[in-house]
Order: structure tokens, then sequence, then C-alpha cells
């Protein structure tokens, strides 16, 4: 059953090991067990997840780049978008 919830220090691992599979990491340096830590620590409600499970099958990072432009990532091998996502992804 999927859940939804934000990150906390403790999901910094697991979060590495999934952005390593299913993250797309080429046109940008690479992600540490320490920003992610740093991220939490200083926004401890940007980091979302989705578990399955209690298995990270997605996650999103809210922020804001100054071009107005959202960017999100749910994808994990053999997952399809879900109907209640919708709930988390609204217009700008």
């Amino acid at each position: 059953m999927l859940s939804y919830r934000h990150a906390v220090a403790a999901d910094a691992p697991e979060v590495m090991a999934f952005w390593a599979t299913a993250a797309e990491d080429s046109h940008r340096p690479p992600d540490s067990t320490e920003a992610v830590l740093r991220l939490i620590a200083r926004d401890p409600r940007a980091l979302m997840l989705a578990m399955d499970n209690n298995q990270v099958v997605g996650s999103i990072i809210a922020g804001w780049d100054g071009n107005a432009q959202a960017h999100r990532v749910w994808a994990t091998a053999g997952y399809a978008p879900q109907p209640e996502w919708s709930r988390w992804v609204k217009p700008l």
C-alpha cells in the first residue's frame, strides 16, 4: 500500500540508494548523503517520499528554481502514476 510522508534524517541512506537506481544524474553533480541530511535539516518538509511497504518508491523535492517551473520525479521500475498522486501535483 502506498503512503506519503516527509523524509527524516534516518531515511538518507535509503533515499541515496533509491536515487542511485531511479534518478538520472548525468547532467549535474552527484548527490551525497551529507547533502540530503543538510536539506532535511534546513527544510524538513522539502523532501517527500512515496513509500510502499516501508520502501522508498518515489521522491519529490519541493523548491523554487526562479523560473516558475516545478520539477517532479516519481520513478522506479514497475510503478505507474497513481490517481491519488494528483493531490500533490497542482498548477502554479
